[in-house]
Parts: C-alpha cells; structure tokens; sequence
C-alpha cells in the first residue's frame, strides 16, 4: 500500500511541476528574448543611422537643386543680355536718330536674319512702327497691351524683359526684351526684340541633370519654357500652391505639380527678367537610395535575428531535453527506484543527485507517519509555513472533502471559502488550540458538521511552524437529531388539532341534537369521517390530499353508484383536506335524510375546478342535487351548516353558496388554495 500511496504523491507532484513550467515562462523563450535583446541596440543604432543619413541625402539634394537653378539662372541672363546687346546697337543707328523707319526697318531685318529674333518698335500705347515680320509699310495689328506699372518703368527709361505673350501675327508664345528710346520730349518709343519660347527649350534640357527637370516663369506665373514638354506646358499659367512656396531669392521646397507628383524644388530668381527658375525631382527619386539602404540594413538585420533564434532554438531544445530527463529521474526516484541521472549538464546532474539523497530521507519519515495514520478511524489535516493550505494527512481525511460556508466566517473575514478544517488551522497557526468543536461545512453543495479539535506545530524554539487538525464527520447524527426533534414536533401538533377538531365536533353535536342516541349516532359517524380522512392522509405522508379521494371517500357508504364527481387533479393542505372531509360528510348525510339520496332516483353530481389570477389561486366545488324530493329551506341552522360556513371562511373571495331549490340542493364551495397543494 506504501508503494502505491507513493507513486500516487509523486505523480501528483510532477504533473504539479510540469504545470508550473507551463504557467511560466518557458526557458526557450527566455532564450529567445535575449537573442532579440542583443540585436535590439543594433536594430536602434541602424535606425538612428537611417536617420541621420535621410537628413544628409535630404540636405544634399536641396543644394543641389538650388546650385542647379542658380546655374541656369545665369545661362539664361547671359541668353537675355545678348538680346539687349543688340536692341542697344539699333537704338544708336542714325536711322533710330533721325527717325527714319525704313531704314530702321532694313538695318534690323539683315540684324535678325536667319535667327528666330523678331524686331518691332512700337508706341506706349497699341501701335506697332514697324516689324521685321511683315515688309516696311504693310498694315500692322495691335500690339499687345502694357499695363500702366509697366509703363512708368519705361517713360523712366528702364529697359526690362516681358512675359510672354502670344503673338497676333504668328500665333506662337514669345517674350519680349524691350528697351525705352528717348527720341523728344513725348513718351519713349519702344524697341524690343522678342524671341520664341522654343529658343529656350534646349539651353534647359542641356542644363538638368539625369532626373531633373528645370522649368521657368515670367514674373506673372506662366510658364516660359520646360526642360521636358515644352510644348505642353508653355504659355500655361503655373500652379498656384506651387509658386507660393517659392518665397525669396533662392531656397528650397516640397510641393506638388499639375499631374499630383510630389517634388522636391530648388529655385532661383532672376533679377533681370523677374523670372522664377525652378530646378525639380521626384521624391520618389530623394527616396529610392534610402530605401535601397533600409532594405539592405532590414535584410541584414531580420538574418542576424533568423541565426539569433536558430542559435536560441537549438540551445533550448538541448536545455529541455536536460530538463526532462531530470524530470524523469526524479519521479523515478520518488517512487522508490534508482534512475540515473545524465543530463549533459553539471548544474543539473547535481540537482539530479539531490533529489535522490531528500528522497531517501523523506521515504523514511513518511513511512513511521503513515503507520500511524493509517490506524486513525478519524480524519488527520495539517499545514506547514505560513500559506493557508490545507494538505489530507490520511485516507479518511482524502475521502472527506467539505468547504467553509462564507456566512459562517466571522464579521470582518476577508478570506475566501476554505477546504475543511482550514478555519481550525488558521486558529492553530496563531498558537491557539481547541476541542471537541462542532463546526459545519458545505460538501457538494449540501452542509455538513464536523467534530474537530485542533493543535499547533512548534518547532525546538518554541515557535509555530504548522498546524494539525483532527475531525469526526458527525453529519449523519445531527440529521436523526434534527428528525427525531422534527417528528415530535409535528406529532405534538397534530395530536393537538386532532384532539381540538374532536372536541369541537363533540360540543356541536352534542348542543344540536335533540336525544342521547341521536348524538351518540351522529358524533360516531363524524369521527368515522375524520378517521377516514386521516387515512387517507396518512398514505400520503401527511403532504397532501387529492380532492377526488376525499370526494370518493366521503360517499363510499352506499352511494357511490349514486354520485359523479369530476375536476382537474387538486392537492389540498392536510388542514384542509380534514376540514372538507367533514363538509362533505354532512352534505351526504343531508343528502341522504332529506335529499336526492333519500329516495331510489336522486342523484348527486360534484364538480370542482381552479382560478387563477395574480395574487392567488381558488378552488370551487359545486354539489348539486337532482331527481329527489321537494326541498324545503331548513327552519333552523344546524351542525351541518355552521361546520360549512366556518370551513370556508377565510380569505376575500372564499364563502359558502347554498341553494334550496324543488329539484334539489345546490351548494357551491370556494376556497383559497395554500402554497403547499399541488
């Protein structure tokens, strides 16, 4: 037996081991978490790098962008100048001097030959002089309007670029360098040279790099012309958010173009001109050799993790084999069988041979206790330490398993329900102790009440280090107890209103009848009816009585063939069972001198049937008479009607109807049903 009681506490130990291994965390996972901690500093100094690198990359191409735009800027001034240049020659001719068109005419036609230049000279307001378009003479349209702001630089002498315009003669987008000549004492003449938007085209696609694209603005906002799509985008007015961004001489911004791609702009000005000169490139291009750089240091970074967790993998594996087999070994151990312990690992192999040398000690000491135990008819607990829990010390107290009630703590107790005797222990873990104390507990729901006697556990020093405590299941003798005090109880009670219904019936009787025979008869067949009542009480327990029993009972002397009786299944309280046991008594007996069952046709039908409603529950019995003789109302109220009416008196509703009428008696009785009839 001592074998098997072994085995069963060490398998009920490893499998209390195994799941406190499973409730924490496991030793793979700690491995695995330090594999990902070494690798986290890596993983935020690479992001910082990251960083740190974007910002530069960032920084870099701003620059760039604006060098480029600057550098265009002056390609494009030199560009301007040169036209100027030229304007400055022809306003010194002695043909603009003297005023002679024509010849003005012919000296900038051979000017402009062979380029895309054209030469016009033109009043402040619409009129055009001349232009080298059309021959010297021909009519001439309107040339295109100035504004008055523009006008006032002129009439002050300032030569200036214009924007760009589309020509009413050609139908292409060009700009005009205009320079003011003083020739009298009216406004200036204007000489200008314009030049296609086109001229411009190449000198910006030869100046964006790989990925660039420059494009340039008059000072209104148009476009004058485009490193890529010229022809799309000159003339058209630029974006709005765009060109708010570009704030001062020089700088840099993020914005988008009219097709919704996100740029990265540098921009420059160009005095002269008043032009905007933007040089642009995707973000997607800023972003590319950073992402290139994330994915490669992500790559690296998720392969030292893979070989961290490969490595943290096959170290955990190892280690749990280890722990199982010491695991093995010690539950060997435990139930009394040598295992060898080879773990491959020193501390292990070490805890392995300490279980073995505890085991072998422990054997030894629980074999002197559990001899005693063993030989005690009543149920042994104990705790050791200072944690409320209650260990079985031998079969008996293994069998019996019982829980303390919540109500029965004392006021203030915040402890949970316990295992039984754990309110003893906790007594006897304080240094008290006590005897003979009965105390009830719940076991599977149902109370239970213990004899129990408790001792605490003190160690060489005097101190408390555990608790015992010892207890009699008492259960079954409290319930005989309880059902002795009950039976005598309840046969006081009936004995009494046994005795106090005899009584009564004997007083009536005896006050109501006329002769000593008479009441002799009649209070013999009264207490035949209420012995008749018992009995059938009495086949139920005394729970309850079924109303057709006692309808059939009461008319089982001669007149069953006589009366019908039919209704719902009702149970009556015993108390009422009795009391219409005897109302029905003195109806068969009227019935029976007087009535329908005085003759050999009379018949008596008893009905009954229940009401409900929200408050309560009704019974209604209707006896009726038929086919006997002439019923006359009695003279004088008799034992039979006062019985009747204080029978069903009671609650409102609840009453006796009596009916006299010549084909018989009709007598309708209500009353309310108690909680116990079913």
């Amino acid at each position: 037996m001592r074998d098997d009681r072994v085995a069963t506490y060490m398998t009920s130990t490893r499998e209390a081991f195994v799941s406190h291994l499973v409730s924490t965390v496991s030793l793979r996972r700690y491995l695995y978490l330090i594999g990902v901690a070494g690798l986290a500093p890596v993983a935020i100094f690479s992001l910082v790098l990251i960083w740190f690198l974007a910002d530069w990359e960032r920084s870099r191409i701003e620059r760039a962008s604006i060098r480029i735009a600057e550098q265009t800027s002056t390609i494009l001034e030199s560009e301007l100048r040169i036209l100027l240049a030229e304007l400055a020659g022809l306003a010194t001719s002695t043909s603009m001097r003297d005023q002679d068109f024509r010849g003005l005419h012919q000296e900038a036609r051979r000017l402009v030959a062979g380029h895309d230049e054209v030469v016009l000279l033109r009043r402040l307001d619409e009129t055009q002089l001349l232009n080298t378009q059309v021959p010297f003479g021909a009519p001439l349209p309107p040339a295109v309007p100035i504004p008055d702001e523009v006008k006032q630089r002129f009439r002050q002498g300032s030569a200036s670029v214009g924007s760009v315009y589309k020509s009413p003669i050609s139908g292409e987008y060009r700009v005009p360098v205009v320079l003011p000549v003083q020739l009298d004492h009216g406004d200036p003449l204007l000489l200008a040279v314009t030049v296609p938007t086109t001229r411009f085209a190449p000198l910006l696609a030869n100046a964006a790099p790989p990925g660039w694209v420059i494009g340039v603005a008059d000072g209104n906002g148009t476009y004058v012309s485009r490193s890529q799509e010229h022809q799309r985008f000159t003339g058209t007015p630029g974006v709005r958010e765009y060109l708010q961004l570009a704030v001062g001489d020089r700088g840099s911004f993020v914005s988008s173009n009219r097709d919704g791609l996100e740029l990265l702009a540098g921009f420059a000005r160009l005095d002269f001109a008043g032009w905007l000169i933007a040089a642009n490139i995707p973000l997607a291009e800023v972003h590319a050799p950073l992402r290139r750089t994330l994915l490669l240091i992500a790559l690296g970074f998720l392969s030292a993790l893979a070989v961290a967790l490969v490595t943290a993998f096959v170290l955990a594996r190892r280690l749990s084999r280890a722990t199982n087999i010491l695991m093995t070994s010690a539950a060997e151990v435990g139930m009394g069988r040598t295992a060898a312990v080879g773990s491959g690992f020193a501390e292990l192999d070490s805890i392995g041979d300490a279980f073995v040398q505890a085991d072998r000690k422990i054997v030894a000491r629980t074999r002197e206790l559990e001899r005693v135990l063993e030989a005690v008819p009543a149920a042994v607990w104990y705790n050791f330490g200072t944690d409320v829990e209650t260990t079985a010390a031998n079969p008996v107290a293994t069998e019996l398993k019982a829980v303390q009630p919540p109500s029965s703590k004392a006021e203030g107790d915040t402890i949970g329900p316990q295992s039984a005797p754990t309110d003893m222990l906790i007594d006897a873990l304080t240094g008290g102790e006590s005897d003979q104390q009965e105390r009830e507990y719940l076991r599977d729901g149902e109370k239970v009440t213990l004899l129990v006697s408790s001792r605490p556990l003190l160690d060489n020093d005097g101190l408390v280090h555990g608790a015992v405590a010892a207890g009699i299941d008492i259960t079954r003798r409290k319930i005989d107890e309880e059902k002795r005090k009950l039976l005598i109880n309840e046969l006081n009670h009936r004995v009494k209103n046994t005795l106090a219904t005899v009584l009564s019936i004997s007083q009536q009787t005896m006050r109501l009848t006329a002769t000593k025979d008479e009441a002799q008869e009649a209070l013999t067949s009264r207490l035949v009816a209420l012995s008749r009542a018992h009995d059938i009480l009495n086949k139920e327990s005394w729970h309850s009585a079924d109303v057709r029993d006692l309808v059939r009972e009461a008319c089982s002397v001669g007149f069953q063939e006589r009366v019908t009786c039919e209704g719902p299944p009702t149970r009556l309280h015993p108390e009422t069972s009795l009391a219409l046991s005897l109302a029905l008594h003195e109806l068969v007996t009227n019935a029976a001198k007087y009535g329908a069952l005085s003759n050999g046709d009379g018949r008596v039908n008893i009905t009954w049937a229940r009401h409900s409603n929200s408050l309560r529950e009704r019974l209604v019995i209707r006896w009726e008479e038929e086919n006997g003789p002439i019923v006359q109302p009695p003279t004088r109220r008799g034992f039979g009607s006062r019985l009747l009416g204080r029978v069903f008196e009671g609650e409102d509703g609840d009453g006796l109807s009596i009916e006299y009428k010549a084909s018989g008696v009709i007598c309708i009785m209500t009353m309310t049903l108690r909680a116990s009839a079913q």
